[in-house]
């Protein structure tokens, strides 16, 4: 509370609670665990046998169970697209 003198009479009542950030501008990514192989992971693999630029097992089927989980960053898309 020592930075925003403002706010000292309701420390106590933040302290814990609240936090002082700064605005940024968002990097457009997302973090993805796979737990199964669809979708876009789905495409990757039945392309290049692959998840993430990492090999998987050859032979697995669309919705199939990826254990252990694979962590995969993607790129968001710029448009946001609707279906009628």
């Amino acid at each position: 509370m020592a930075r925003i003198p403002a706010l000292a009479e309701h420390g106590a009542a933040l302290m814990g609670r609240a936090m002082l950030v700064r605005r940024s501008t968002p990097v457009p990514f997302e973090c993805v665990v796979r737990g199964y192989i669809t979708g876009s992971a789905w495409a990757e693999y039945k392309k290049t046998g692959t998840l993430a630029g990492e090999p998987l097992a050859p032979g697995l089927v669309e919705s199939a169970r990826i254990d252990p989980p694979i962590f995969s960053p993607a790129t968001k898309a710029d448009v946001v697209t609707t279906r009628t």
